[in-house]
């Protein structure tokens, strides 16, 4: 079953999580409201290594620095697309780990 078959009344963290782990692309139909630290990490931890990262899928208004951090931390390839402004030491030796 796919995400977009479930109503967003009942959409819930866990529910994300279940559908993000099933396919990272699922991280494209979770609406804004939902996508949590824990969300993109489970996104950016399943995602195949030669993917791109998870991360290009989450909105900019939604990037965080607990989000982007997450991110970094599951997918080296992902500061490219941290904005500028939450680049900082601690994300890219995180990145680079």
């Amino acid at each position: 079953m796919s995400l977009v078959a479930v109503p967003e009344l009942v959409l819930s963290t866990e529910i994300g999580l279940v559908a993000v782990s099933a396919d990272p692309e699922a991280l494209k139909l979770v609406p804004e409201w939902l996508l949590t630290p824990k969300l993109v990490a489970e996104a950016c931890a399943t995602a195949d290594e030669e993917a791109p990262s998870p991360l290009r899928l989450v909105p900019e208004s939604v990037r965080t620095s607990a989000v982007c951090m997450v991110a970094v931390q599951e997918n080296g390839r992902a500061p490219s697309l941290v904005p500028e402004a939450l680049r900082t030491e601690d994300l890219c030796r995180d990145a680079l780990r």
